[in-house]
């Protein structure tokens, strides 16, 4: 068993208790809540003798990505799985390693006690970004600045404005028109023409409407 195995046997039954599975595929556990999934993603990089595992901490929102997905363009093998926010956790979770180096059995054995221990914060931040307003106060009442839930502006910028749609956002036009400014110089423009798909569906749709499609 390599280091990436043993890791994941370490903290199955911690996470089972949870109510999450193991993915190998996805390298991830999730958990599904209603239409809200919680995802602790372990990302193995293998540099022999040792494996470096990079944590990754999400929250998908079927309804935020069911909306983005009707003009993203994504492949419909790869609509399922994609998040709603969340990054690297060294940069959500204070005091976070930004990787476990695992190499023998001591490392294995600390780096599932830092992650058990840590539950209790992840746990935290699962159920604060299960609320959409949340994730609208993140993502919108500062356009401009970067957030580390969704570091690229392509993302950021289309998800931003899906949610605030879905709550009804009273600054809307100023923040699609913000956002619409830094797509236009973002990569030559690359991900504008998207952008305007999607802004221009959310806004054929009410808000009420948009939950049913």
């Amino acid at each position: 068993m390599n280091g990436a195995s043993a890791l994941v046997a370490a903290l199955r039954p911690t996470m089972s208790a949870r109510g999450f599975g193991w993915q190998e595929r996805h390298e991830w556990f999730r958990r599904r809540a209603g239409g809200v999934q919680h995802i602790l993603q372990l990302v193995s990089v293998d540099h022999p003798p040792v494996v470096d595992i990079e944590p990754q901490l999400m929250v998908r929102h079927d309804l935020v990505e069911r909306i983005f997905h009707r003009t993203s363009g994504y492949p419909p093998q790869n609509q399922p799985d994609t998040p709603t926010v969340g990054g690297d956790l060294h940069e959500l979770v204070a005091g976070a390693p930004k990787r476990f180096v695992l190499g023998v059995d001591g490392d294995v054995h600390a780096a599932a006690q830092w992650l058990t221990d840590a539950l209790p914060r992840l746990e935290e931040y699962w159920a604060r970004f299960s609320a959409l307003a949340e994730i609208d106060r993140d993502l919108n009442d500062d356009p401009r600045r970067p957030p580390p839930n969704r570091p690229l502006p392509w993302l950021r910028c289309s998800t931003g404005l899906t949610v605030a749609r879905l709550v009804q956002r009273s600054d809307y036009d100023q923040l699609e028109a913000e956002y619409r400014r830094q797509l236009a110089i973002d990569n030559n423009g690359f991900y504008l023409g998207p952008f305007n798909a999607l802004a221009a569906d959310l806004r054929r749709h009410t808000p009420a409407q948009l939950r049913e499609l």
